[in-house]
């Protein structure tokens, strides 16, 4: 894998200079097979096919309480923003953990993302076409 991708990615992120999709295109020439964003510990960590890992800080200057009731919906609007609005990560952040979410995989070769929420429950978002 290729930390100094992966880095230049996660920042681009946060200073939201990147969207969704190019990054995940970057990831991919990194060679990361898969993240998992942890929103109770503040951390990334990507994955790569030889089961090398790699973790990193998510850098924001503040941190929001995560929400013990998870709310889908408000997960899918925040998705849907994202997407149509390029909503900055950090806004993403915030209405994720406002509507229960702990942290989300992003299964790159499978093409969706799973968010979770303290009790077990999940939502599944598939990549855009």
């Amino acid at each position: 894998m290729d930390i100094v991708v992966i880095k230049s990615v996660q920042k681009a992120f946060i200073n939201h200079t990147l969207s969704f999709p190019e990054g995940i295109g970057k990831l991919i020439t990194a060679g990361v097979q898969w993240q998992y964003v942890d929103f109770i510990q503040m951390l990334t960590t990507s994955y790569s096919a030889d089961n090398n890992y790699f973790v990193s800080e998510i850098a924001f200057n503040e941190k929001v309480f995560v929400a013990d009731t998870f709310n889908a919906e408000a997960i899918k609007q925040a998705i849907k923003l994202s997407q149509e609005q390029n909503l900055p990560f950090f806004d993403f952040y915030k209405t994720s953990v406002n509507a229960g979410c702990i942290g989300y995989h992003i299964f790159i070769a499978g093409k969706k993302v799973v968010y979770y929420g303290r009790k077990g429950e999940s939502h599944t978002e598939f990549f855009p076409q």
